[in-house]
């Protein structure tokens, strides 16, 4: 027995003796980086290692700030090209101008059509009134003769047997059933006929754009009057002015979504706050990538207020220059890092923690830097430790 044990052990201790030849052992600081790409790795991407071979840092919580003074672009968010629907009209005019605030239903234009298109028409609505008016005297006599029907049945009904009441009671409902039948159908003809002199009398009457919502017009196309208006030819641009969105260029870092900061205009006194409502980032956490801002609800009547002082209106606003004035970004109670402690791997990060005696990959999730130091929003504990390169 004791000789099968030790056999076991012999054979176990020549099996690790194996694989430390075939891993290596990591001796240095500088040798970690170098084991990893080497392939020196265990399974679950653990590589061998002594606490006194690495230099360690702790995860330890701090402050985080950052001041940013970059550059913004504003932009609406909800903007309507608005053209004419129908073709071969003339234009007849447009009823508000660039820069003018509109309201839902404002006529903003309108075009009317020649005579070779509305002469044929004028016919052609003759002939469908006639056609109404036949419609009508028939359905007149028709709902006359259902409803006697019914009355009579109602009568029969009332003075039948026993015997008879079943009988007289399902050719009363039978009528009822083809007299709403009667209605349902009359009333599809009906409106099939409206919509033809809808049709026809938007042409005869011209053809009017209005305003889809409250807002203001950026551009106007100026036509001469009588002019053919080409279909699909943008005549306004109506933005909704509650809707503004700032873009700037910036490190990734800088700003988090729901962070709120202000915005300056170069050449005038006006501030007002914006609060970042999402980040598209192109790449990796360290490059520059476009931060997207919308006006925060409760600032919305302070800037209208300021822009109408200035003379100035939403679309002015478009067109500043506007910076992000030095704000402070600042996290309290962080859990922080050294940047050297963290590694890249294509376009994710990680980290190497320090535990019994191995080192584990973690990738983690970065916010904002400091100097030398890194918020970690996830993948590390507080206290555990990490390799520095």
């Amino acid at each position: 027995m004791w000789l099968v044990y030790g056999h076991r052990c012999l054979v176990g201790l020549v099996f690790l003796l194996f694989l430390f030849s075939a891993c290596g052992v990591i001796t240095t600081t500088d040798d970690v980086a170098a084991a990893i790409a080497d392939g020196v790795i265990l399974p679950q991407g653990r590589v061998l290692g002594s606490q006194q071979d690495l230099d360690l840092v702790a995860v330890r919580r701090g402050d985080i700030e950052r001041t940013v003074d970059l550059a913004v672009s504003a932009r609406f968010s909800v903007m309507h090209n608005l053209s004419f629907e129908r073709p071969g009209g003339l234009y007849s005019g447009a009823f508000a101008a660039t820069g003018e605030r509109v309201q839902e239903g404002d006529v903003l234009g309108e075009q009317f059509f020649p005579e070779s298109i509305t002469e044929p028409l004028n016919i052609t609505r003759n002939r469908v009134v006639f056609q109404i008016e036949t419609f009508e005297e028939r359905f007149a006599r028709e709902r006359a003769s259902h409803a006697a029907d019914l009355e009579e049945a109602r009568r029969i009904l009332s003075i039948s047997d026993d015997d008879e009441a079943e009988i007289a009671a399902l050719r009363l409902a039978r009528l009822e059933l083809l007299f709403e039948q009667f209605l349902f159908q009359n009333q599809l003809t009906r409106r099939n006929f409206q919509r033809q002199l809808d049709d026809i009398d938007a042409v005869l009457n011209g053809e009017r754009i209005y305003a889809p919502f409250d807002g203001i017009l950026t551009a106007v196309s100026h036509m001469n009057y009588g002019a053919a208006v080409p279909l699909g030819f943008n005549l306004f641009s109506i933005v909704d002015e509650r809707h503004i969105y700032f873009r700037v260029i910036a490190p990734n870092d800088v700003m988090r979504p729901g962070s709120v900061h202000t915005i300056m205009a170069q050449d005038y006194e006006l501030f007002f706050c914006a609060r970042v409502i999402s980040v598209q980032a192109d790449a990796g956490p360290r490059v520059r990538g476009v931060m997207t801002f919308k006006l925060v609800s409760a600032d919305n009547a302070a800037l209208a207020e300021a822009l109408e002082i200035l003379g100035l209106t939403h679309s002015d606003l478009v067109g500043m220059e506007l910076r992000l004035i030095s704000t402070e970004t600042l996290v309290y109670d962080a859990l922080i890092l050294p940047s050297h402690a963290i590694r890249q791997e294509d376009l994710a990060e990680y980290v190497l923690v320090y535990e019994d005696g191995r080192l584990a990959k973690r990738y983690i999730s970065r916010g904002l830097q400091y100097r030398t130091y890194v918020q970690i929003l996830m993948g590390v504990e507080e206290g555990r430790k990490v390799a520095l390169r």
